[in-house]
């Protein structure tokens, strides 16, 4: 009488034990119950920190641009305020501190101000002899204009009411 199951040797149990290593190895340690609230707080800080920076960069940017421009609009003083406000915001931006950033960008908001403030007043003030302004014809035909206030009367509606 012949034995079944023999003659397979090392390669049966070789096999058995590649498909059922996984199985028996140890699970891996599950994450704690409360590390998703964890993660979420890094995440909303890691938020603020990227538009922190991305305000402030715009800034720097737009400030830059203004200042190059408009920059001899401003007296002396103002304009190495706002200069000494861009090199510490450039400074803090590569910092990774979201509080910081947001503070020196207030700080060279606050400075602009004055930049902004003297390009209005020459706009308002200086357009007379600017590109928009002509050589007295416009201005005298501003002068005829009148501004009324007016309502449509319906026709129909008036005849409507007195029949």
């Amino acid at each position: 009488m012949k034995r079944r199951g023999q003659g397979r040797g090392w390669w049966s149990l070789g096999l058995a034990a590649v498909l059922l290593a996984p199985m028996l190895a140890p699970a891996p340690v599950a994450a704690g119950p409360f590390d998703y609230i964890k993660k979420a707080d890094e995440e909303k800080k890691r938020k603020a920190l990227v538009e922190a920076k991305n305000h402030a960069d715009s800034l720097v940017h737009a400030t830059d641009k203004a200042l190059a421009e408009h920059g001899s609009k401003v007296g002396e003083d103002e304009r190495k305020a706002i200069e000494n406000a861009m090199a510490d915001l450039k400074e803090a931006l590569k910092s990774d501190d979201a509080d910081v950033i947001t503070a020196k960008t207030n700080t060279l908001s606050q400075a602009s101000m004055k930049l902004g403030e003297a390009m209005y007043k020459q706009s308002q003030g200086g357009g007379d002899g600017g590109p928009t302004g002509g050589a007295g014809t416009g201005s005298d035909a501003k002068d005829d204009v009148v501004d009324a206030e007016f309502t449509e009367v319906d026709d129909d509606k008036k005849n409507k009411k007195s029949a």
